[in-house]
């Protein structure tokens, strides 16, 4: 499930960035007729947008790695209690008379 969780958050933080960069007019955000305001669209909302859209895909990108960090964790424990069980039993010590 967790692994799952990680895949699902990965496919949606590709696709809000490339919704993100289709979205949002890069070229008016960098043409000059928009820093002066000749546009329709004010500036300032443009801006805002794209700060807001950055800011979300940069919390999804670090859910993203926290998860996949959660998975990698989780497949180490795995296979260190598969190796401890698999592991012979030390023989009991001998008593000493």
């Amino acid at each position: 499930m967790v692994k799952l969780m990680a895949v699902l958050r990965s496919i949606f933080l590709v696709f809000i960035a490339l919704y993100a960069v289709k979205a949002l007019p890069l070229a008016l955000m960098l043409s000059s007729d928009a820093r002066r305001g000749d546009v329709m669209v004010p500036f300032t909302k443009i801006e805002s947008v794209a700060s807001i859209t950055w800011l979300a895909i940069a919390w999804i990108a670090v859910e993203v790695v926290v998860g996949w960090s959660h998975v990698w964790v989780a497949g180490k424990l795995r296979d260190r209690a598969a190796a401890k069980a698999a592991a012979p039993a030390a023989p009991p010590p001998t008593p000493r008379s």
